[in-house]
């Protein structure tokens, strides 16, 4: 993280947070990020978590079909598999 010139690390948690916004020396690095392809339409999701049961009501009419369909795959929980070693190694 690169800060404003003339500013450490140290100096920056001395200050107030007043001061910080006054002097304008907060790292440009832990400002909140813009919506990537859509600024316009700011938190879509409307501060709402993002669910299987949810997602289409909030992203319908955002996201294309096939963007909606990988979102639903990102929030359908699915079973992980899970290796029991000691069968594989009793076998032998």
């Amino acid at each position: 993280m690169k800060l404003p010139a003339g500013i450490t690390w140290d100096k920056l948690a001395a200050m107030s947070p007043e001061e910080i916004k006054e002097k304008g020396v907060w790292p440009a690095g832990f400002l909140p990020l813009p919506h990537p392809t859509r600024p316009d339409l700011g938190d879509v999701s409307k501060g709402k978590l993002v669910t299987l049961m949810n997602y289409y009501e909030l992203f319908n009419g955002i996201l294309n079909p096939k963007q909606l369909e990988g979102l639903r795959l990102l929030v359908t929980p699915f079973p992980q598999q899970q290796f029991n070693l000691t069968s594989i190694t009793d076998a032998s």
